[in-house]
């Protein structure tokens, strides 16, 4: 995973317009910037990182369980991991079916309406993952009931957070989101090495984590609408 976020900033660093070296440029626009001048910009703006954490965290709160998932399974309901891996890919369905909503949401909700919505969403997955663990006990419904609504918030807000980061400066559209995917890939990595370290056959651990991610992407969410302009004149393409 760190390889492919590493290749992914060299391909935009050579290949994309503006990434490229400044004697290549075209306009006096693109000759303003160089290439760090540009990624010390989108990291001083409060809605590129906010996009960019909310990506981030909501990817890695996937990345959390996906890392122990097996071992949670087989200990706490007795599913062997072949089993796991066939209930595992219709799961990632849920991903999917978010993804492919984004668009009607956007539309008839707004940009800012969607991120909303993704909020009130998140916390209430934040509060019902511990709380349905608790209250009902260990059980697959318990499990991927939770599970299959956080992939499925997680599905819209991706998309969402992407078209973000990129509204900040279209023009360096291709750095923004290479530079954006990149750090949350970073992130995904770093909270599954965590989960991976801390896991000792209890659900405790990860579920904690998982919620300290989803948490997090509350705050970048957060922090992305008080801080992006563009959605104050509904500019932003959730295409982009």
């Amino acid at each position: 995973s760190s390889l492919i976020g590493i290749m992914t900033m060299v391909w935009v660093y050579l290949r994309l317009p503006e990434t490229r070296d400044q004697r290549h440029a075209h306009s006096a626009h693109e000759t303003d910037h160089g290439t760090l001048g540009r990624v010390l910009t989108l990291l001083r703006s409060g809605c590129f990182v906010g996009y960019t954490l909310a990506y981030g965290f909501v990817s890695s709160a996937f990345f959390v369980f996906l890392v122990v998932g097996a071992n949670v399974f087989e200990q706490e309901l007795g599913i062997e991991q072949q089993e796991f891996g066939l209930i595992w890919g219709p799961l990632a369905l849920t991903y999917v079916a978010g993804a492919m909503i984004t668009n009607a949401v956007s539309r008839r909700y707004g940009f800012a309406g969607a991120l909303r919505i993704s909020i009130v969403a998140l916390l209430a997955i934040s509060l019902a993952l511990p709380l349905t663990l608790v209250t009902l006990g260990v059980s697959a419904p318990t499990l991927l009931v939770p599970l299959a609504s956080l992939m499925a918030v997680s599905g819209l807000v991706s998309p969402l957070t992407l078209a973000g980061a990129v509204s900040y400066r279209p023009e360096w559209s291709g750095l923004s989101s290479g530079l954006s995917s990149s750090l949350g890939l970073g992130m995904s990595v770093l909270f599954a090495l965590v989960s991976g370290l801390i896991y000792r056959d209890s659900l405790l651990e990860p579920v904690a984590l998982m919620v300290f991610a989803i948490l997090g992407t509350v705050v970048g969410l957060v922090l992305a609408l008080r801080t992006d302009s563009v959605l104050k004149v509904g500019q932003v393409n959730v295409n982009a």
